[in-house]
């Protein structure tokens, strides 16, 4: 999933993730799509860090990230499509170009 931009200055920045970065994985989650981000969000916990890999100019990448508790749902906080999201899960909030 291809990242085009991100809400804030939050986990998903301080993670070292860039705009144009291909999301591959968050923990052991496979992403293709932002409902994959969300399901993977979901099992996160706040604090806690977790491997993610990208792909960035032609080479695969290991980050980790550490999510934060965040006030509101991932999915409107990512601004991703409609849907029922959980509530409330530690998130990574981010903007992606689905």
């Amino acid at each position: 999933m291809h990242i085009e931009d991100f809400v804030g200055d939050g986990p998903a920045v301080k993670s070292g993730l860039e705009k144009g970065d291909v999301l591959l994985q968050i923990g052991d989650a496979a992403i293709k799509t932002p409902d994959d981000v969300l399901n993977a969000a979901f099992y996160l916990t706040a604090g806690e860090e977790v491997p993610i890999t990208v792909w960035r100019n032609g080479q695969r990448l290991s980050l980790k990230v550490e999510p934060a508790d965040h006030p509101t749902s991932t999915r409107k906080t990512a601004h991703l499509p409609e849907a029922p999201a959980p509530a409330a899960p530690p998130g990574i909030p981010l903007k992606t170009d689905h």
